[in-house]
């Protein structure tokens, strides 16, 4: 088989199994997916070339937190944040499993109150103190740090691998990974206390590597082998 043949791909975000989030994934080629209910129209910063699939979740959060914000404001004039306690729509499948939720209370700490299992496998993050040591990993930590600056800002913030490109890999960060996340900021603490909460949701996608695209296409080539041999 030639070596430049397109590399299979995993998006946890597009293939969990229905009802289960994070469960078995299914690998399908770019070109078979299709556009899901809150993907904009294509154009050139969203086509398939740009890897546009692994931010639909992202897009689909955003659309959520902008329809929470929006009946918070026509309850409550001059309030643009969704109110804490709406953490729970934003946590729901098909979001759960690649969130986390940073609550930071005035006067306390801050800290992990949510990780979804999905991410918790790939960033090492876990429920709990959201101080720096107790971050054992560059991606968590950048996972908390854009919860962090949402929380404080009062807006979303926007992490892209592909625009931060240079920086991850000077930290020598894993460029088989492909990641959008957002930071989602609510009102308050949870319970209706003084504060700031943010919800992060993170989409990626994992690229094999040269060896292992040089194996998958040895194995391929075994297989037509075999099944040629079967025929003749």
């Amino acid at each position: 088989l030639p070596p430049d043949l397109p590399r299979a791909w995993v998006d946890p975000a597009v293939h969990e199994a229905p009802g289960q989030p994070g469960g078995p994934a299914m690998s399908l080629p770019a070109e078979s997916l299709r556009a899901g209910p809150f993907s904009p129209a294509a154009s050139p910063e969203t086509s398939p070339e740009t890897s546009s699939v692994e931010r639909r979740l992202v897009r689909r959060a955003e659309a959520l937190w902008t329809r929470l914000a929006e009946g918070v404001s026509l309850l409550a004039e001059g309030t643009p944040l969704p109110l804490a306690d709406c953490a729970d729509e934003l946590l729901r499948p098909p979001f759960a499993a690649q969130g986390l939720m940073l609550e930071m209370p005035a006067g306390l700490p801050a800290s992990l109150s949510f990780v979804g299992d999905t991410l918790a496998r790939l960033s090492s993050l876990s429920p709990g103190s959201a101080e720096d040591s107790a971050i054992s990993t560059r991606l968590g930590a950048r996972l908390v740090g854009i919860a962090r600056r949402a929380a404080t800002l009062g807006e979303p913030c926007h992490y892209d691998s592909d625009e931060d490109r240079a920086a991850a890999l000077a930290e020598g960060a894993d460029s088989q990974l492909l990641m959008r996340a957002i930071a989602l900021p609510l009102s308050g603490v949870r319970g209706g206390a003084q504060g700031a909460t943010a919800v992060v949701i993170a989409s990626w996608r994992k690229l094999l590597s040269a060896e292992e695209t040089r194996a998958l296409h040895r194995e391929l080539a075994a297989a037509m082998d075999w099944m040629h041999r079967q025929g003749s």
